[in-house]
This record gives C-alpha cells, structure tokens and sequence, in this order.
C-alpha cells in the first residue's frame, strides 16, 4: 500500500500535567522488561529491545489517545476498517536503554481474528530531560528522525506494518506511552 503519508502527527496535545501524571502512574505499578514476540504469551528476550514497561489497564489512557489515531487515520487518509485498542504500554527507556528496527504487526491474526493496523507514540518527558531516544522510521528505504515528538505531549501515529525504532538514550530517563489499534485484517 502507497499512502500520501507514512505518518501522522500532533504537537503537543497532551498536556503537561496530564503527561507527568501518566509517569507517576507508570512509576508507581510493577515494572517488567520490554520483551519481543507475537500473541499468545510468545514473548522472549531479545537483544532488540532493552526497556522496561507497565502495561495500564484503566481505561481512561485509552480514552485521552484513542481520539487521536482514529483522527490520524482519516486526516491521513489511510481510513483504515478499525476496531478497538490494546491495553496501553507505558515505556521507560533509561541510559543505554533502546528498542532497535521492528514492526508492531504480525502476520498472522491473533485468537480474536485481528491484526495491529495502527501504531501510536505519545511523549511523555520533557525532551530536557534526556538526550537521545530519538524515534525513527525506515520509509522507502531511507531512515528519518520523527522530530516532530520530541515535544512533551506530542503524538506520532502510523501504520503497524511500518519499520521504526528508538535510538539509545545517553542521559536520563525517555518516557512514552504506546497504543496499538486494531482491525480486521487487509483483505
């Protein structure tokens, strides 16, 4: 599939506090390892990813950002068939931290008869507070930076099926909140 554009984004949306109150609640729930995998508990340790990461099950995360990827893909004009969202992955990345090139999608859909077919990224930290972290694409081949997230609160969304990656941090601490919509898969 051939889009106009590769990835959507907003600019500092989410607000400060609400940014900072997201951290607080990802600090304070038990934390595990950011693991690699598909469905089905088939998770394992790679030396793709090194993070650390809460899953949030309340539902009003998924309420502030569901709003924003279903905009995206209409303002992108992907207009993608979406359902609904996975529970929201709360993302720390301290110094050394990193999560190397992947897609968020599988091929095969899970035991619900759905696929990834949107991604989403909100920053959560001051872009003060850390140095590198930077979240990139492969589009066509050609690797770019997603500066336009760098930016406290700013979302970026795009397609599951898209490389991307979070460069190393070298100082502090890079927090993000991911969300995967789903769908019925391309026909």
């Amino acid at each position: 599939m051939i889009f106009k554009y590769a990835y959507w984004f907003f600019p500092k949306v989410i607000p400060k506090g609400m940014c900072e109150f997201i951290i607080n609640e990802g600090l304070n729930a038990p934390k595990q390892k950011g693991m690699v995998g598909g469905y089905e508990g088939e998770n394992k340790k790679s030396n793709l990813r090194d993070s650390d990461i809460v899953f949030m099950k309340d539902p009003w995360v998924r309420h502030i950002c569901d709003p924003y990827i279903r905009l995206a893909n209409k303002n992108a004009g992907w207009n993608f068939q979406l359902g609904g969202t996975e529970d929201p992955q709360f993302t720390m990345y301290g110094k050394d931290q990193f999560y190397d090139w992947h897609v968020d999608s599988f091929e095969e859909p899970d035991k619900t008869g759905t696929i990834r077919k949107l991604s989403m990224s909100l920053i959560l930290s001051d872009k003060k507070d850390y140095t590198g972290g930077q979240f990139m694409f492969e589009i066509n081949k050609e690797k770019i930076e997603c500066k336009e997230v760098r930016e406290q609160g700013s979302i970026v969304v795009f397609p599951s099926y898209t490389d991307h990656m979070v460069k190393p941090v070298s100082k502090g601490t890079r927090y993000s909140l991911v969300l995967w919509m789903r769908g019925n898969p391309f026909v």
